[in-house]
């Protein structure tokens, strides 16, 4: 809705990505709810995930569709997962978006700008990866 529009931009979210099996077609009834956030200023926000957190949970759980706040476990009633896309891991960020659905975006170039960004980055991790893993084999 107009509302959990504008408490995304009140927030500084610049993308969200839902990604992970609920994304890809294939989750189970044990499977959770991938959630990736991209925040238009990280470093502004840095010490302050738990408040943006806490803010996204309430805003998800009022929209999600009901199918993806069963619990799989009857001790909570929600199970899904948010995570500061900026601040994990480049080969998550790059799962996210290579596998993901975008559930919101602020700005398409900006999103897509990101995108390529991380996209190049994966490459060239990957590239150093295969690199030290054909020198480790050479050891052996």
């Amino acid at each position: 809705s107009q509302k959990q529009l504008n408490q995304f931009k009140k927030i500084g979210i610049e993308t969200i990505y839902l990604f992970g099996s609920q994304a890809q077609g294939f989750a189970g009834p044990l499977s959770d709810v991938d959630i990736g956030v991209v925040l238009e200023k990280p470093e502004k926000y840095k010490d302050k995930t738990m408040d943006i957190y806490l803010k996204l949970y309430s805003i998800f759980v009022s929209v999600l569709p009901k199918k993806y706040l069963k619990h799989r476990f009857e001790m909570r009633e929600h199970e899904f997962d948010i995570v500061f896309l900026q601040f994990a891991p480049i080969s998550l960020q790059f799962s996210a978006i290579r596998d993901g659905k975008v559930l919101y975006e602020k700005d398409k170039e900006k999103r897509l700008q990101y995108e390529e960004y991380i996209i190049k980055r994966n490459a060239d991790l990957n590239y150093f990866y295969d690199l030290s893993f054909k020198a480790l084999l050479e050891r052996m």
